[in-house]
């Protein structure tokens, strides 16, 4: 599990710093640093531009450190730079370029995933997916669970969970009422559930299995790598969205520790579901980082289409406190995330 989630975890960072990099390079922009986790470095070597590669011992991001970049300026301080001292300074590049910078590391995360998908899909083929009931949960002596173990799940509410998955179905039905058709031995059982929406589970732990796989040529891998793109990129909107709307709890939310289970559980399963693993990893990662959040490339983004529009810098203060107030909360999740992977433990 450590090491799947090692490996996962630096590929991962290592594309999304290395989008950031290549687009601070091709600006002209001296980068003093890239560093995947943070903390005091485990490895570290400076390459002959006289930029710092290390990797730190904390893995919960990674960063490049353009040159001045960190320097909050006023107008009146920009005015005051040299000719020679602007060179390779962040501060006076183009919006255009700034913003490719800050945008590059997602889109490194993004093309990534593509192409991964559009390798599995045209090495291996298109994956059809049974759920297999593997723990009851709920059950006890006055409401026995109407599952049992080795059940195969075939339906709810007559949509195939090999169409979508059983927990959107469940999150997404605007009744109480469901009606789960599994296979029972040779035998096809329907179970009639009345689930409210405060509490849509049903009492199980599910096991997926990859029972075989669609051939497609390199054009229709194209076309289905772009489909499973968007698909899995829906999920992670839908999943904010709901969030913030209240449709998700926050105590769902997973930090470190879930996904080196989910790590683990991917590897296990197979090199396929591992790389398929990896995919939605960069695109959660980049999605989460396009976040308007300061202190996130989203905020950095948003503050910086600002300035392209009033065309001058905003107000040092103003820019310090508001990232400040980002940082907490970015590390106040963090500690929230990790409290919840520390009580599903328990």
């Amino acid at each position: 599990m450590l090491v799947a989630t090692i490996v996962a975890l630096f590929i991962v960072i290592m594309i999304h710093e290395l989008g950031h990099f290549y687009f601070c390079r091709r600006a002209g922009v001296y980068v003093k640093s890239f560093s995947i986790g943070f903390g005091k470095p485990i490895w570290k070597r400076t390459d002959k531009h006289g930029t710092e590669w290390r990797v730190g011992w904390l893995w919960l991001g990674g960063y490049v450190q353009p040159h001045g970049q960190s320097d909050i300026l006023s107008q009146k301080e920009k005015d005051a730079y040299s000719k020679e001292d602007r060179k390779g300074h962040f501060a006076f590049i183009s919006y255009t370029n700034k913003l490719l910078i800050m945008f590059g590391g997602v889109l490194f995360n993004f093309i990534t995933a593509f192409i991964l998908l559009w390798g599995l899909f045209f090495f291996k083929g298109i994956p059809s997916t049974g759920y297999t009931i593997s723990e009851i949960v709920v059950s006890t002596e006055n409401e026995p669970s109407k599952f049992q173990v080795a059940d195969k799940l075939q339906s709810i509410n007559g949509v195939s969970v090999a169409e979508k998955h059983p927990v959107r179905i469940l999150r997404e039905s605007e009744s109480d009422n469901f009606t789960v058709v599994v296979k029972r031995g040779e035998e096809d059982v329907k179970i009639n559930l009345v689930l409210p929406q405060e509490n849509r589970k049903m009492g199980v732990m599910l096991s997926s299995e990859i029972k075989d796989f669609s051939p497609q040529n390199i054009f229709q891998s194209w076309h289905s790598a772009g489909i499973e793109f968007y698909k899995q990129l829906s999920k992670v909107f839908n999943t904010v969205k709901g969030l913030i709307t209240g449709v998700y709890k926050m105590n769902e939310m997973g930090g470190l520790i879930t996904i080196a289970k989910m790590s683990g559980d991917a590897l296990s399963s197979g090199v396929y579901i591992y790389i398929f693993w990896i995919v939605v990893l960069h695109i959660s990662i980049g999605f989460f980082n396009l976040l308007p959040i300061p202190g996130l490339d989203g905020g950095h983004i948003v503050f910086t289409i600002i300035e392209s529009i009033i065309r001058r810098p905003l107000p040092p203060i103003f820019i310090k406190v508001v990232f400040n107030l980002g940082f907490i909360l970015l590390i106040g999740l963090m500690i929230y995330v990790l409290w919840n992977d520390i009580v599903r433990m328990l």
